[in-house]
């Protein structure tokens, strides 16, 4: 995938996503668990960080540089 599409795919994603979220409640978003024990809140601090461990590489990759991502030893742990 070229970086023009990468980039647009990531935008219409972004989109999307906050479309999903549009109307929810607080009790909605930490009512019981969807996935496993976790709530719709906790998948978007488990995703927002995730994001922000992806944020410096995007940028060097939006500005024509190579996408480096963050070297996480343990994905299990970081979680």
């Amino acid at each position: 995938m070229h970086k023009k599409e990468t980039l647009e795919q990531l935008a219409e994603s972004r989109s999307t996503f906050l479309q999903a979220l549009e109307g929810l409640s607080e009790a909605q978003i930490t009512q019981v668990p969807v996935e496993g024990i976790w709530t719709i809140k906790d998948l978007l601090a488990h995703l927002a960080s995730w994001e922000n461990s992806c944020l410096v590489p995007l940028r060097a990759y939006a500005a024509g540089g190579a996408f480096t991502p963050e070297a996480i030893p343990d994905h299990n742990a970081w979680n």
